[in-house]
């Protein structure tokens, strides 16, 4: 048994496939290297830029993440043409078959040749970048990965949305410019709207000055609807990007005190615009 074992392991055609399995592993592990000082040097740019200048680390951190993907997709078909050229696969006519084979395997690859080009043009184009609060093809949330194929947008709610790059149709990006958004207050409709209008010009400097994304004072936007026991009053605010709803909801809740304050009535309307 023993002399079995000896003449297997100083058999040259075992040693031989003994030695291309190493020098393949060390190929595998050397790729694998190489992908994470690349990555790891792509994030350490982003590092660099200035806490101010968040579009352009947002943008940075996009180019890391296409860059990884596009770097991964290169090298793992590098280490696959090395690691065949070790087991004396002769290369070059399997690429020259590939070509032959090539128009057949083009109608089963066009969607993934699309959502790679359809990459780099995002990218290209500055559509969105990776913490940017979009809408996408009717799906809204935060972007939080940018590849070669796809999209993942984190919904509001939590859940992951991952869209392939070559079916996204309509984006509507809410990071890009400062927004105005408009906070709707329901009053009765005997309410003294000058006194409404009074107390939202004097609140306003005083919202502007506590929160700094605030880019100038909340504005009397007037009565926007009228029914039979409501009048709706509207208030604009203009934000920097992203801090929008942010601003919208301490808007909402610093003028509900105020409102208070002022013993001015206001209601709550439910679907149907039943009054509460």
């Amino acid at each position: 048994m023993n002399k079995f074992f000896e003449k297997l392991i100083y058999s040259e055609s075992i040693r031989s496939i003994i030695i291309k399995i190493i020098l393949s592993i060390i190929v595998f592990f050397l790729a694998k290297i190489i992908i994470y000082i690349f990555t790891k040097a792509l994030t350490n740019l982003v590092k660099t830029y200035k806490q101010n200048d968040f579009r352009n680390s947002q943008k940075v951190n996009s180019i890391v993440s296409i860059s990884s993907s596009v770097l991964k997709y290169i090298i793992y078909f590098i280490v696959i043409v090395i690691i065949l050229s070790i087991f004396d696969v002769n290369t070059l006519s399997l690429i020259a078959t590939a070509g032959v084979g090539g128009i057949i395997i083009a109608f089963g690859v066009q969607s993934i040749i699309k959502d790679l080009f359809s990459g780099v043009f995002i990218l290209l184009d500055d559509q969105y970048n990776i913490g940017d609060d979009v809408n996408i093809n009717g799906i809204s949330g935060n972007i939080m990965a940018i590849n070669m194929r796809n999209t993942q947008i984190q919904g509001y709610d939590g859940s992951i949305n991952i869209i392939s790059n070559g079916s996204i149709t309509t984006v509507t990006n809410f990071s890009k410019n400062n927004q105005r958004s408009v906070v709707t207050f329901c009053f009765p409709t005997d309410v003294d709207v000058e006194k409404v209008k009074k107390i939202i010009n004097d609140f306003s400097p005083e919202f502007s000055k506590k929160y700094k994304s605030v880019i100038k004072d909340p504005v009397f936007f007037g009565v926007t609807e009228t029914e039979k026991y409501y009048v709706k009053i509207a208030i604009a605010i203009w934000s920097k990007h992203s801090t929008q709803w942010q601003n919208e909801k301490n808007l909402r809740e610093e003028l509900y005190k105020k409102f208070k304050e002022k013993n001015i009535e206001f209601l709550k309307l439910e679907k149907g615009d039943k009054i509460v």
